[in-house]
């Protein structure tokens, strides 16, 4: 087994092919995790890992999901080695491997950290209430998307894009990492779901949250 569970979960409105979320160490293949939309295959997510030296990981949904519309997005590891892709709480691929990946200290949200720079392939996206739990798998079977704003749970290491937490892209976790921003991410009035708070948005722009990221031990 790999030795650390975790899960990764974030509402996406993509509008422009790109990097969703990534933890690299700026090297080729050198990402522990990336998620994307339409830059690995046309209008589907893709999920890969790699290890230094390819991606032994890369799990692409079977079905497509066309631009301009919320979805959630899950990723999760068991302790088993299974990792599942799930779109609006249903599995759409998944891959067993109990070889843990590279370990990684950027975490960059609508961007990629490998060979080609901090940035590279970002997308221009709305994303909200996006969480990072390393220790835990919270979804291993179908499961209804959370339709309210996340909050921590046990073993949360990132959680962003909260609404009215004091600050547009504040890590709302027990870390309280510092989220350097670049381009021009901002608020927008578009919401995955309805709420009487304005929720924070992330679109054009990046995020990037120095946390070191070991699948062998879960050390952040």
């Amino acid at each position: 087994a790999t030795g650390i569970e975790w899960t990764f979960e974030t509402w996406i409105y993509p509008t422009t092919a790109g990097a969703i979320f990534a933890i690299g160490d700026g090297t080729t293949f050198g990402q522990s995790l990336a998620i994307d939309w339409g830059t690995t295959a046309a209008n589907k997510f893709t999920l890969r890992q790699g290890n230094g030296t390819n991606y032994p990981i890369a799990i692409t949904t079977s079905n497509t999901y066309v631009a301009n519309n919320w979805y959630h997005v899950a990723a999760s590891l068991t302790a088993t080695g299974l990792r599942a892709l799930y779109i609006n709480g249903v599995n759409d691929g998944g891959q067993m491997n109990t070889a843990a990946m590279s370990t990684a200290t950027q975490w960059v949200v609508n961007g990629f950290y490998d060979v080609n720079g901090l940035g590279n392939s970002g997308g221009s996206n709305h994303m909200s209430n996006l969480r990072l739990v390393i220790g835990s798998a919270l979804y291993i079977a179908n499961f209804t998307p959370p339709y309210a704003p996340l909050v921590p749970v046990t073993n949360t290491q990132l959680l962003l894009c909260m609404p009215n937490n004091g600050g547009i892209f504040t890590d709302s976790s027990v870390n309280n990492f510092r989220a350097l921003s670049s381009g021009s991410p901002g608020a927008s009035a578009s919401v995955p779901f309805s709420l009487n708070t304005a929720q924070r948005q992330l679109n054009t722009g990046i995020l990037q949250v120095s946390g070191y990221f070991d699948e062998k031990t879960g050390i952040t």
